[in-house]
């Protein structure tokens, strides 16, 4: 981005405009850095959880969290080359993998949050 930006300043682009043409590109990278700090705060919290059960559990999740975020960004990764068609498939399968795995225990989740059933939208099943 600050290199597209100093190209255009120099091309003698008001600064504004400039800014409004990196503008989609500087919203993407605020993304981008968010999810990192998101994950990375998320990896250290994990090593400092105790009970190993909770670990194995946390540590799905956070993985389903990154490829999750790689998954919906799959098209920046193909278009840039650094991923196949081959591994965005891979990819698909691998969060399908991961969300069967967590599916018998996403009541015990989602209750760990204690978040009011009237602000779930829907019970999730009982049994």
């Amino acid at each position: 981005v600050g290199q597209r930006m100093r190209n255009y300043l120099k091309r003698r682009i008001t600064p504004y405009q400039a800014y409004l043409r990196c503008q989609n590109h500087m919203q993407e990278m605020a993304i981008a850095f968010i999810e990192k700090v998101i994950l990375e705060g998320f990896y250290k919290k994990i090593d400092e959880v105790k009970d190993e059960d909770c670990k194995k559990m946390l540590t799905k999740l956070c993985q389903l969290f990154a490829l999750n975020t790689m998954q919906e960004h799959k098209g920046w990764y193909l278009e840039n080359d650094y991923m196949t068609g081959s591994k965005t498939k891979a990819l698909r399968r691998v969060v399908n993998k991961l969300l069967q795995e967590l599916r018998p225990d996403v009541k015990s989740l989602v209750d760990s949050f204690n978040i009011p059933d009237e602000l779930l939208g829907e019970k999730i099943a009982e049994s």
